[in-house]
């Protein structure tokens, strides 16, 4: 009886030594299942944070495809407009050369016109004053660079000749002659005679020009003949007729 008692408690210590054991496997597995728990929570967090920023991201995406569909649409317009512009710049760019041309070919009239006037001025000048002075004097451009150029200019013995051709003939014109003669006098006093004619010729003459030449002397000439006939001056007197015209033209009312 005694060695069943033995047994026994020897039975009762191995089955409470098997129970503490698994007592304590259960704690571990416990703890682990905890941990796991802790960690699928911390899973789920960051999955939830994960699925914030995916829908944010989203939300951002889109916000800038419109934003670069909207710039896009601006960018097609402004390219059609520069497209327009850039055509009509063409057009412009057509019609400004065809300017150029036109005032080449206005240039290149006038050109012709302003030689073809200063080559019959010379003619129709000499024959005037051959047939009023009995004086045959042959009239040429003369060039003074940097000085002084005369479209009128002749001499014969004692008297020369200094003139003016233009279109339309006003006082501003006038003052030109007597500042030529002038210049002349200054510059090239040799080819200065000592009786001096002035004379313009135009096609058109304002009545003030016409009074200002009866005044000082100028003769006025058109393809009709003497308009104004010229005085034979010295220099002295052109001198202050020049003055006097300078104070007539610029002097305020």
């Amino acid at each position: 009886m005694c060695a069943n008692i033995f047994e026994y408690g020897a039975y009762m210590t191995e089955e409470a030594a098997i129970f503490s054991d698994m007592e304590e496997i259960l704690k571990k597995i416990h703890k682990h299942i905890e941990k796991i728990e802790q960690a699928n929570k911390e899973i789920a967090s960051v999955l939830k944070l994960l699925s914030t920023l995916q829908n944010k991201m989203i939300k951002i995406l889109k916000d800038m495809y419109i934003e670069v569909k909207h710039h896009t649409e601006i960018l097609k317009h402004h390219t059609e407009i520069l497209k327009e512009h850039s055509t009509k710049l063409d057009q412009h760019s057509t019609k400004l050369d065809e300017v150029r041309k036109d005032i080449k070919d206005i240039k290149e009239s006038l050109r012709r016109l302003i030689g073809e006037l200063e080559s019959e001025a010379r003619d129709v000048v000499s024959i005037y004053i051959n047939t009023e002075y009995n004086i045959k004097v042959d009239i040429k451009k003369l060039e003074i660079r940097d000085i002084v150029e005369i479209n009128l200019y002749g001499h014969f013995n004692d008297i020369c000749i200094i003139g003016e051709c233009k279109n339309r003939i006003g006082p501003s014109v006038l003052l030109k002659v007597l500042l030529d003669a002038i210049k002349l006098h200054k510059h090239r006093p040799d080819m200065l005679k000592e009786k001096i004619i002035l004379v313009v010729y135009g096609l058109r003459i304002i009545d003030l020009a016409k009074r200002f030449a009866l005044k000082y002397g100028i003769g006025l000439i058109t393809p009709r003949g003497f308009i104004i006939k010229p005085k034979i001056q010295e220099v002295s007197a052109i001198k202050k007729h020049a003055e006097d015209l300078k104070r007539e033209i610029y002097s305020k009312p």
